[in-house]
C-alpha cells in the first residue's frame, strides 16, 4: 500500500510546466520525495522521471509495490494521466492539492486554508490552447476540519480575470526582470524605499476581490501601465524600469497593495467561518513580508504556511491525496519535517579520489562541529552537505552555504559568489530561543516563511546587519533543538550568538544541490573555504583556516597555540613561549625569520602550503613575532640566502614528535604523502629521528 504523487512535464495539449517532482509515502507512514530540478540541475524543470528514479534507487522495495499514482497539473482542466508503473491512476484537483498540503502540513485539527497563485486547473472543458480565456482557478477558499475539505468561495475565476498571482507577474516584469522566476526580487526592492503614490487596482465588493485591470497573456506590463496611468502615474515613463528607484517605487506600492487587500479579505474570511487558526497555499504566500503582514494583522490565532508552498510542493499534495483516498493515512496524519529529500551519501575514500590533483585543498575526517564553528567565527564560508536534502525552494541547513552573521564582508561575498545583486539580503538562522534577544517580532519560522525585524538596541550591542536588509528586517529561519534530520538542529548551539547566515547552496541559475557529486562541483565552483559533507570536511588550504582545524580537532598536538589577530609583539611572544614551561629544552631557537626554497615559496603563492616545519637538535624552534620576514634559500646555508623578499604572517604554532606526522601534515606542507615529507625533512635535518621534536607554524603571506 504505497502511493506516489507526481507533476507531469506538460499538459495534455503540449503546454510545458514547471517545478515537477515525485513523493513517495510508504505503508509505513515515511514520507520521501525530490524535486526535479534538482537532479536535471535546469532550475523550475518540470516532470518527475529523474526523481522518480533517484527514490527507486534510494527506495528500492518500497518503489516495487505501488497501489495508486496521482498527478496534477494546470492551466487545462483536471485530466487523469496514465503511469505503467503504478497499479492505478487518478488525478487531484490543482488548488485541492495545494490545500491538502498547507493543512496537512499544519499542526491544526480545523483551520480556514488560503489559495492563492497565478492560476490552477481550467474550471470548464477546454475549448482552445488559449486557456487564459477560459474560467480558472486563481484564489480559492476552503473550510478544513475533521469533516474534512470545503470549498467555501473563490475570487478570479472568470476569464481574463485578473488576480494578486497575475498582477505580481506583470509588476516583476515592469520592474524590469525577464521572467516571473524572478518575483521574490521584488519583494526584495519593495522594502528598500518609499511607495509610488497610487491607488491600490484592489478592491472589495460584495466580499469578493475586484479589479478593473484585465489579463494580458501577449503583454504582461500592460495592466501595470493601465493602473498607473488611470491615476495619473508614470505618463513620462516607459516600462519596464530601469532605474533602481523607479523599481523601488514599483515594488513598493504593489506590496502594499497586495498587503493591504488580502487582509481585508481575510478579516471577511474569518467572520464567514469562525475559524481561528489559517493556512496559506500557492505561490504568492512566498512571498514573507505579506505572510507577516497577516500576522501583524491579528485576525487569526494561528498562521501557518508550509515548507513548499507554490507548485513545487504539488507532488506531495497529490501524495496525501492518494494516501487519503485508499485509506493509508487518517485525519490525524501530518508531514512536518521538511527533510525529506536524497540522503545519498558519499565515502571518505571517494572524497579523496576527487581531491586528485588538487594539491590546495585537504580532507579531514570525522569533523568536530566545534572546528566548524571555529572556522565560521574566522570567517570561512562553508557549503553544507548533511543528511536528507530539504524540499523546497529554501535551504534549512541540510544544503546550504552557511557563514557569519557578525562578519559585514560576508554579504557581499556570498552575494558575489552567487551572482546576485548587492542588495539582496541574506536570511539568517537563529536558535529558537533567542529569536526575541535579536528581533522585536518573535514568530516561529522554521521555513524561513516570515519577516522579523530587528532591535536597535541588540544591534547597538552587536553588529549582525550582515543578516538584515535595509530596512532592519530578515527573513529568518527559526531552528529548534531535538529536530530529527535537520544539521542545524544540532549544530546552531556550537555558533557564535547562536546564529548563522544561511544561504542556498547552488551557484547562479542553479538548483539547490541534491547528491554528493553535484555538492562537490559546487564547492570547487564557487570556491568557498570548505564544504562540510556526511561528517567529513573538505577544504581550500588556508593558514588561518587550518590552524582553526588543527587547534580544534583530535590531531597528537603536544602544544598548540593560535594567537589573535589583535595581538601584539609583546603579548604574541609571552603567550608563545608559555610551551617552555611544558617540556624541557637545552636548545631553544627563537627565529625572528623563516628562510624557504624557491619552489616552496611558490607553493606558499599558490596556496598549496600552508605550513613550515622547523628541527633544532635536542630542541625546538619558536618564532618570537607573529609578522616574519621571509628570504629564498637553495641550501640553508647563510651564504646562499637572498634578502628579504616577503613578510609572513604567523597564524598558528603546534609541536609533534616527527614520527607523529601524518598525511594532513604532509598535504598542508605542499606534499602528496607523509613519506615526501618525512623524506625531505631528514635531507635537511640529518640529525632528526623518530623522537625529535618538530615546530609546526602555520603561515600566511603579509600583502
Amino acid at each position: 500500500m504505497n502511493v506516489l504523487g507526481v507533476t507531469p512535464k506538460h499538459t495534455k495539449f503540449g503546454k510545458s510546466l514547471k517545478d515537477g517532482g515525485c513523493c513517495l509515502i510508504t505503508k509505513e507512514h515515511n514520507v520521501f520525495a525530490i524535486l526535479e530540478e534538482r537532479l536535471s540541475r535546469n532550475k523550475y524543470d518540470g516532470g518527475y522521471e529523474l526523481a522518480l528514479s533517484q527514490l527507486s534507487k534510494e527506495h528500492p522495495k518500497e518503489l516495487e509495490g505501488i497501489e495508486l499514482t496521482v498527478s496534477s497539473t494546470c492551466c487545462e482542466s483536471q485530466v487523469d494521466h496514465e503511469f505503467d508503473f503504478s497499479s492505478s491512476n487518478a488525478s487531484v484537483n490543482h488548488h485541492i492539492s495545494h490545500a491538502i498540503f498547507s493543512y496537512r502540513t499544519s499542526p491544526f485539527r480545523s483551520s480556514l486554508v488560503v489559495i492563492i497563485d497565478g492560476g490552477g486547473n481550467l474550471l470548464e472543458p477546454i475549448k482552445s490552447d488559449n486557456w487564459w480565456e477560459h474560467n480558472r482557478e486563481q484564489h480559492s477558499y476552503y473550510s478544513y476540519s475533521d469533516m474534512g475539505l470545503e470549498l467555501i468561495g473563490r475570487d478570479f475565476s472568470e476569464a481574463m480575470a485578473y488576480g494578486i498571482g497575475e498582477f505580481w507577474r506583470g509588476v516583476t516584469y515592469a520592474a524590469g526582470f525577464t521572467s516571473s522566476t524572478y518575483a521574490a526580487k521584488v519583494m526584495e526592492l519593495s522594502s528598500m524605499g518609499d511607495s509610488l503614490v497610487c491607488a491600490n487596482p484592489f478592491y472589495i465588493e460584495n466580499s469578493k476581490i475586484k479589479t478593473d485591470l484585465r489579463y494580458s497573456y501577449t503583454n504582461p506590463i500592460a495592466p501595470i501601465v493601465n493602473a498607473l496611468l488611470s491615476n495619473g502615474v508614470g505618463e513620462n515613463t516607459i516600462l519596464p524600469y530601469s532605474k533602481l528607484g523607479d523599481k523601488i517605487r514599483l515594488s513598493a506600492w504593489a506590496q502594499d497593495s497586495i498587503e493591504k487587500i488580502v487582509i481585508k479579505k481575510l478579516i471577511h474570511l474569518k467572520k464567514m467561518t469562525g475559524h481561528k487558526n489559517l493556512c496559506l497555499g500557492g505561490g504568492v504566500f512566498l512571498n514573507c513580508k505579506l505572510v507577516s503582514a497577516i500576522c501583524k494583522s491579528k485576525i487569526f490565532d494561528n498562521v501557518h504556511v508550509s515548507f513548499a508552498p507554490s507548485d513545487k510542493g504539488q507532488c506531495i499534495g497529490n501524495a496525501l491525496y492518494a494516501a487519503e483516498t485508499i485509506g493509508l493515512i487518517d485525519k490525524n496524519f501530518r508531514v512536518t519535517n521538511p527533510f525529506i529529500g536524497s540522503n545519498k551519501r558519499i565515502s571518505a575514500t571517494c572524497l579523496r579520489r576527487h581531491l586528485d590533483g588538487r594539491n590546495t585543498y585537504l580532507l579531514k575526517e570525522n569533523i568536530k562541529y566545534n572546528a566548524v564553528a571555529e572556522m565560521i567565527m574566522s570567517g570561512a564560508l562553508i557549503g553544507v552537505y548533511e543528511g536528507y536534502s530539504e524540499f523546497g525552494s529554501r535551504s534549512l541547513g541540510n544544503r546550504s552555504i552557511i557563514a557569519s552573521p557578525f562578519i559585514n564582508s560576508n554579504k557581499d561575498k556570498l552575494n558575489k559568489l552567487k551572482g546576485r545583486e548587492s542588495y539582496t539580503p541574506l536570511a539568517p538562522a537563529i536558535a529558537s530561543s533567542l529569536t526575541g534577544e535579536y528581533f522585536v517580532t518573535n514568530y516561529s519560522s522554521p521555513y524561513m516563511d516570515r519577516v522579523l525585524y530587528a532591535k536597535s538596541e541588540k544591534l547597538n550591542e552587536v553588529d549582525f546587519s550582515s543578516a538584515l536588509h535595509q530596512d532592519g528586517s530578515a527573513r529568518a529561519q527559526t531552528v529548534d533543538r531535538g529536530i530529527e534530520g535537520s544539521f542545524l538542529s544540532s549544530f546552531i548551539d556550537y555558533c557564535e550568538g547562536g546564529m548563522l547566515l544561511n544561504t542556498s547552496f547552488n551557484g547562479s541559475g542553479h538548483p539547490i544541490v541534491e547528491l554528493p557529486e553535484e555538492a562537490i562541483d559546487e564547492f570547487f565552483d564557487l570556491k568557498l573555504d570548505a564544504l562540510l559533507i556526511n561528517g567529513n570536511l573538505l577544504w581550500r588550504k588556508s593558514a588561518l583556516t587550518d590552524s582553526v582545524i588543527a587547534k580544534s580537532s583530535d590531531e597528537d598536538w603536544l602544544y598548540f597555540f593560535r594567537p589573535s589577530d589583535l595581538m601584539d609583539d609583546d603579548s604574541f611572544k609571552s603567550e608563545i613561549l608559555q610551551c617552555l614551561n611544558l617540556f624541557t629544552f637545552n636548545n631553544v631557537d627563537r627565529r625572528v625569520g623563516f628562510s624557504l626554497y624557491d619552489n616552496y615559496i611558490n607553493w606558499l603563492e599558490e596556496g598549496r602550503k600552508v605550513t613550515t616545519i622547523r628541527f633544532v637538535p635536542d630542541g625546538i624552534s619558536i618564532p618570537v613575532k607573529q609578522i616574519l620576514p621571509l628570504v629564498r634559500t637553495k641550501d640553508f646555508n647563510q651564504g646562499s640566502m637572498d634578502i628579504e623578499t616577503k613578510k609572513i604572517k604567523v597564524v598558528g604554532f603546534g609541536i609533534k614528535r616527527f614520527d607523529d606526522l601524518n598525511v594532513v601534515d604532509a598535504n598542508r606542507d605542499g606534499f602528496n604523502n607523509t613519506s615526501q615529507l618525512k623524506k625531505m625533512l631528514r635531507r635537511i635535518y640529518p640529525k632528526m629521528d623518530n623522537d625529535s621534536y618538530v615546530s609546526v607554524n602555520f603561515i600566511e603571506q603579509v600583502h
